[in-house]
């Protein structure tokens, strides 16, 4: 349950589909990261990509300074799951670590700093792997996951109303069983 919810709270901040970022999360996790951090490159990736596009010429510099433009041939702002890739394709012909990690932390942030052993190994390899989640049935419909969460908005919900309930019952039963208890000691 914690997995689709997290799934469709990552969807719902950085727009990427369910079944992206669920192919992203395993990749990520086949090389000793998270879907976490993968949202955390994302989210960064967003900001930096809405930088560049709006003006912000020290972002596009970054960008530029990898190899990486955020917009296609026809001049439309590519999507984050294609830059993404693009980072992937740049990363992996870097031969220094150093470069890798220095780049993660420019276009990614922290969390694709942790992703740098997936990231070095290049779009075809992420895309394999994304594949192979797929084709083992580890991806999730975006209506199962739509599902779960609202499952587990009831639970909270439940969770919440049952809380307030044994509040109630003890405020009310307190001073009855204060009462025996003392006698009891009496």
């Amino acid at each position: 349950m914690q997995y689709a919810d997290t799934v469709w709270e990552l969807h719902q901040r950085t727009g990427i589909a369910t079944d992206t970022l669920q192919q992203f999360g395993y990749a990520a996790e086949q090389n000793e990261s998270s879907l976490q951090g993968v949202g955390t490159a994302m989210r960064f990736l967003s900001r930096n990509m809405q930088a560049a596009a709006t003006g912000s010429k020290e972002t596009a510099e970054k960008f530029a300074q990898f190899g990486i433009s955020i917009r296609d041939t026809s001049g439309a702002l590519k999507s984050q799951k294609q830059i993404f890739y693009d980072v992937a394709d740049a990363m992996a012909g870097m031969a220094s670590g150093s470069e890798r990690q220095a780049m993660a932390m420019e276009l990614l942030g922290r969390g694709g700093v942790e992703l740098v052993p997936l990231l070095s190994q290049g779009s075809a390899a992420i895309k394999e792997l994304g594949d192979r989640a797929r084709d083992t049935g580890a991806i999730l419909s975006e209506q199962t996951i739509k599902n779960v969460d609202a499952y587990g908005d009831q639970i909270k919900a439940l969770t919440a109303s049952w809380h307030q309930f044994a509040a109630v019952l003890i405020d009310k039963t307190l001073p009855a069983m204060t009462e025996i208890m003392e006698t009891i000691e009496a």
